[in-house]
């Protein structure tokens, strides 16, 4: 056993994990994480889960051929600071934001190959266009969805469309959303997937899976899905939305078993088309920002140094998005090109960074995203007096348009080498999952 490792909260702790959870002990660590350049990084003080059996929902170990689950989440941990996020702005004074960037690659990559995440900043060349920040809202504990473990990053719609080819469509406007890579589907409110499916011919509803309904329909359906945060817009076809079941199809998109939650749940269908950052506010979830882009069509690095987070089970990235608190094990992949968590808080995020860390950068220009601006958006503070407000419909054209007039410029990496070895670790994490020990340092 580690010599800094000591037993945190007795008993065991459960925690949810998509459609299933893991149980285990609670417990103080300092881990390491090994940089390219073969130092390390001690992450000390870090508050972990150590995983006492399998993944209920899953098969397979507890979290697959890998090392550990890292979560995102800020307020389902005994306190902010025993989040991995909230743990390192505990660390680093100066900071008042730590971002985190996800790019989801295909659940067929042969490779298992689940995507990217990029630690303390946005990986330029990850994305393309702008990235547009929101605000999270509040969520109530009744329209938290069944599979999220906390409510944390709930964001607001702008809108959505639903169109087939001849021009008939169906869209609304507003509503909030939460993410979850555990889950390939999208799951809209029960009064919605009706509008929906009746523009599918011969599709019908055919079984439940869950807590949500699934839709059967003809392999060769033509349709597009629209989806709209912010300034950025999201398309996706049947490419996407048409799921093999043996010799039949079924939709990606299902609706909630539930007539009361209203709540959207966007899962990795969805992802794997965009770019999100996870920008985790000092004063806590309430004040923290999600940001949206493009995926970038060309990544160099990607095929330069193909290394990613999670592993693959049953087809889904394991990676955790919504689990305060758990930290089991990961391993490090230091990169350059990432870009530093203080430029991005002094540029984009607008915060006072520490000062002579890094190298002179380059002027940048941004404008912070107007939810005022755009037709027919109510802004997250006013949406969360008001979930229920009524909303004129705004069509969102299939030809993927923008919405909204606030945009956030894409930020390139000024750095020069020497300047990045300065002390802060950056680059993407490879995460394998292969041990439960408490030692984070194997």
């Amino acid at each position: 056993m580690s010599s800094t490792y000591q037993p945190y909260v007795e008993g065991q702790k459960n925690v949810s994990l998509g459609s299933g959870g893991i149980t285990g002990i609670t417990a103080k660590e300092t881990c390491a994480l090994k940089t390219d350049s073969g130092g390390w990084w001690d992450y000390a003080n870090q508050t972990i889960v150590v995983a006492s059996d399998g993944i209920s929902g899953y098969s397979g170990t507890a979290v697959g051929s890998g090392s550990g689950i890292v979560g995102l989440g800020l307020s389902a941990a005994q306190t902010m600071s025993d989040s991995i996020l909230g743990q390192y702005l505990y660390a680093n004074d100066d900071d008042a934001y730590v971002s985190v960037g996800l790019a989801l690659n295909d659940n067929s990559d042969s490779a298992a190959n689940g995507g990217e995440m990029h630690l303390l900043a946005p990986d330029p060349t990850a994305y393309q266009g702008d990235i547009s920040l929101v605000n999270v809202v509040n969520l109530s504990d009744t329209q938290q969805p069944p599979v999220a473990a906390s409510t944390d990053w709930a964001f607001p719609i702008t809108s959505w469309n639903f169109s087939i080819p001849g021009g008939q469509y169906v869209s609304a406007s507003g509503g909030v959303a939460m993410v979850e890579v555990y889950l390939p589907e999208i799951v809209v409110p029960f009064s919605v997937a009706p509008s929906i499916f009746n523009l599918v011919n011969s599709s019908r509803l055919t079984r439940i899976d869950r807590n949500s309904t699934v839709w059967a329909i003809p392999c060769d359906s033509k349709f597009q899905l629209a989806l709209s945060v912010g300034s950025v817009t999201f398309a996706l076809s049947e490419r996407e939305l048409v799921v093999k079941n043996g010799t039949a199809c079924e939709s990606a998109i299902r609706s909630w078993l539930d007539p009361a939650m209203s709540t959207y749940l966007f899962g990795n269908t969805l992802l794997r088309q965009s770019y999100i950052v996870f920008s985790a506010s000092r004063n806590g979830i309430g004040h923290s920002k999600l940001g949206f882009a493009n995926r970038s069509t060309h990544n160099p690095h990607t095929q330069k140094i193909g290394i990613i987070v999670g592993a693959v089970v049953g087809g889904v990235a394991l990676l955790a998005l919504l689990i305060g608190g758990i930290f089991l094990f990961l391993r490090w992949r230091n990169r350059d090109r990432t870009a530093p968590s203080t430029q991005f808080n002094q540029d984009v995020l607008g915060n006072p960074a520490a000062p002579g860390t890094l190298g002179p950068a380059a002027p940048l220009t941004w404008t912070p995203y107007d939810p005022r601006q755009a037709s027919n958006y109510t802004p997250p503070e006013s949406r969360r007096q008001s979930q229920a407000g009524h909303r004129d419909s705004y069509f969102i054209p299939p030809q993927n348009a923008p919405v909204g007039a606030g945009h956030m410029q894409p930020y390139n990496n000024p750095v020069s080498a020497q300047s990045q070895a300065a002390t802060s670790p950056r680059g993407s994490v490879n995460m394998w999952v292969t041990s439960l020990s408490p030692n984070a340092t194997d």
